[in-house]
């Protein structure tokens, strides 16, 4: 739960501490313990492809080796899975205890399916959404989260992963804020048109002597379109019109090497981008079409990075089914570009020029082309331009490569997707799984390496979670969250961080059966934290904290985490960051020593920090007294709770967790004691205080005040500067006596 402090004036905490009362109550008994003894056996899910991307199915038991921090670990169980998870019955491994009772512990394979909208222009949406819909219509696999991205030049999260069907489809409704119009689709026209040839002709007259003139005449061919691929169109190849269509596929060619190159850019972002995250990565790529330059060195690079970081693509092309496939359209295009280049190279020799002559009886008179240089340039471009306008035509072919290359396929020329989106999420499906007992049976919350090797199967590639952190069986323990995930991490941080001071104390109270109630602390300077400009005039401020309870054998017996988003006025926030953060968790735990170790991360300015604090419980037989505590203010309770030892007269006591007061500032010292019932006579306390070793108030009695079925001791504590130790005794009959002494300091 999450306390914010509001200090109140020092008047209460005089009124508090004038309170004087007696009154003895049997203690309420408490909850069970939360240790819990397991043998834990873990279930690890392994995907294995060969070097294609493809799934490899033939596995036996044999083949696999399972490492934990660089221990081989004997294998217990070895199945494959799908989703159906009846593929193959378990092949149980030999030296398996019968009638062993264990607690097993999943290590899911991460699979995120990243829906990812790429150059999907207006019209195309709603196929698009339809398509997604279809996609998450029968569920995903266990274990299998969904993100969705846009795709231009950067890869644009939209939606966080999740397994949330409904969340999914709602984002899809949304996904096309930003998309840029596609680039294929807009110039489509000039791609399938050739580009011009300017040729001079040169007319010398008079035999090149004197009285020879010299004419010269450009011709400019090249610009014209295939009427098949436009059929019932009404095109003129007119002159004007073919100069001007050679003349924008010039421009074409240059801009289309530009956009291929970006395309490629942006896939390789993506590849970046998603290759960090842990586990297979499934790209379902809804697109219109994909343009490269078509450099096969730099599609192999690009294939040989998604399937070293576990990525496959699915791409689908969400046109749908036409009438003209784009494989069509880059064959008319082909043939028609190839005929335009025959006709241009039959008027022009290997050196790009022709020559004539003739002659009469008149005089000579000789017709020659001279070799013209800017033709050859443009000649020598020809072949680029007439492979861009094929690539360009056919938009699935770069496509059709990116998933076959990767272990996937791509989805064209048709919108039935009910089959081909079952094979992929059965795909995504497939893994061994694996069983084995750790070695190591503590579970400290340190993070775990995992390593899994494949024997005789050099080609391919075990995919699985490479680690994981070592938590027990704690009672109602939910499965970790992403932010206590960060905070374990920055608790196995080596050497841990220390961004800024924080304060964790642990109080302990009566017994409860076998345990004993206390309560855990944890106050954050508001100060330390960032605060963000935030949406309607706000700041935000976003902490995080994980705290990990460990007995005196290192093992984790219990933890507490929390996480949120605080939205404060702009007017607002730096007053109320003035007051400090308190967190609080009820312990209920035995006797004995324990260690508290704990991570608040400020998620705005991406800071962390750590400490380590340790406590007794002590065993409480008969007479029994609580933790003695300096209290620093008092704030209104949101709900009484007469058993909250920390409520008193209505209002909530908050302790001074950095045992450090200022002179003049008042404060109070609090305890609580439990009467032996057995006993008639009624408990006596004596408090006594010293500074710097002399005595400040001498050992006098307290008056107890009887509230919620316990005593309660409160007294205003000496506002002296120096090191300050007060000592508690209390005392009922003839039972052995109960002390607490508190040490802190009182600052000038």
């Amino acid at each position: 739960m999450r306390r914010s402090v509001l200090l109140f004036p020092s008047s209460a905490i005089l009124l508090l501490a004038g309170l004087a009362a007696a009154q003895t109550t049997p203690p309420a008994t408490g909850p069970d313990a939360t240790i819990r003894t397991t043998s834990t056996e873990v279930l690890l899910d392994v995907a294995v492809t060969d070097k294609h991307g493809k799934n490899v199915k033939n596995l036996k038991q044999g083949d696999v080796e399972v490492y934990e921090d660089g221990v081989k670990q004997a294998v217990t169980s070895f199945r494959l899975a799908g989703r159906d998870s009846q593929t193959q019955q378990p092949e149980a491994a030999a030296g398996t205890a019968a009638g062993t009772s264990q607690t097993p512990r999943p290590l899911r394979a991460v699979n995120l399916i990243c829906i990812v909208f790429h150059n999907i222009d207006p019209i195309a949406r709603k196929n698009a959404t339809q398509a997604v819909r279809e996609f998450l219509k029968d569920g995903l696999p266990a274990g299998a989260y969904v993100g969705m991205f846009l795709l231009s030049d950067r890869l644009t999260p939209i939606m966080a992963f999740t397994a949330d069907r409904d969340k999914a489809n709602q984002a899809a409704e949304q996904a096309f804020n930003l998309t840029p119009l596609s680039f294929t689709n807009a110039s489509v026209g000039m791609l399938t048109a050739n580009p011009n040839m300017y040729t001079i002709t040169t007319v010398m007259t008079g035999g090149g002597g004197p009285g020879t003139t010299v004419t010269s005449t450009g011709t400019v061919t090249g610009g014209e379109i295939s009427n098949t691929v436009f059929a019932g169109a009404d095109v003129s190849n007119g002159a004007g019109a073919n100069a001007l269509r050679g003349d924008e596929v010039g421009a074409s060619r240059d801009f289309a090497n530009l956009t291929g190159g970006r395309a490629e850019d942006a896939i390789n972002n993506l590849i970046k981008a998603l290759g960090t995250l842990p586990g297979r990565k499934t790209i379902l790529m809804l697109t219109q079409g994909l343009l490269t330059t078509g450099d096969p060195d730099a599609l192999h690079n690009m294939l040989t990075k998604a399937i070293a970081n576990g990525i496959t693509f699915y791409p689908v092309d969400i046109t749908g089914l036409t009438e003209t496939s784009t494989v069509q359209a880059a064959n008319l295009t082909l043939g028609s570009v190839a005929k335009t280049s025959a006709t241009q190279s039959s008027s022009s020799n290997a050196g790009g020029s022709t020559k004539t002559a003739g002659t009469s009886s008149g005089g000579a008179t000789t017709t020659t082309t001279q070799p013209n240089m800017e033709a050859m340039k443009q000649q020598s471009q020809q072949g680029d331009t007439m492979m861009q306008g094929v690539r360009a035509s056919n938009t699935q072919a770069s496509l059709r490569a990116l998933a076959e290359g990767t272990g996937g396929f791509m989805i064209a020329n048709s919108q039935d997707y009910a089959k081909p989106f079952s094979k992929i999420l059965d795909n995504v499906a497939a893994h061994y799984e694996v069983s084995y007992r750790p070695t190591e049976d503590k579970y400290d919350g340190r993070l775990r390496k995992v390593e899994v090797k494949l024997l005789g199967h050099a080609d391919a590639h075990a995919e699985s979670r490479t680690s994981y952190f070592a938590m027990p069986d704690l009672k109602g323990s939910a499965p970790l969250q992403p932010f206590e995930v960060m905070g374990l991490r920055v608790l196995g941080a080596t050497p841990p961080p220390h961004g800024f001071d924080f304060h964790t104390v642990a109080f302990h109270f009566q017994n409860e059966g076998a345990n004993s109630h206390g309560m855990l602390y944890f106050e954050v300077p508001g100060q330390t934290l960032s605060a963000a400009p935030g949406a309607n005039q706000t700041h935000e401020v976003h902490p995080s904290l994980m705290a990990l309870v460990k007995d005196s054998a290192g093992q984790v017996v219990d933890k507490y985490s929390y996480d949120q988003t605080y939205r404060l006025a702009d007017d607002k926030w730096k007053a109320a960051l003035a007051a400090p953060v308190v967190y609080t968790h009820p312990l209920s735990l035995p006797a004995g020593h324990y260690t508290v170790e704990t991570a608040v991360i400020d998620r705005e300015a991406e800071r962390a920090s750590t400490n380590v604090t340790q406590f007794d419980n002590p065993e409480m037989r008969g007479l029994g007294m609580s933790s003695l505590m300096a209290i620093q203010s008092v704030e209104n309770a949101d709900k009484l709770d007469a058993a909250d030892p920390m409520q008193f007269q209505g209002k909530v006591l908050v302790p001074m967790l950095s045992k450090t007061a200022h002179e003049g500032t008042p404060y109070l010292l609090y305890f609580t004691v439990y009467p032996e019932p057995s006993n008639s006579e009624k408990p006596v306390a004596q408090v006594e205080v010293s500074a710097d070793g002399k005595v400040l108030i001498p050992a006098a009695a307290l008056k107890l005040t009887a509230e919620g079925g316990v005593l309660r001791g409160l007294m205003r504590g000496p506002a002296v500067a120096g090191n300050l130790q007060a000592k508690v005794t209390v005392s009922q009959g003839n039972l052995p006596p109960v002390t607490q002494t508190l040490d802190y300091t009182v600052v000038k």
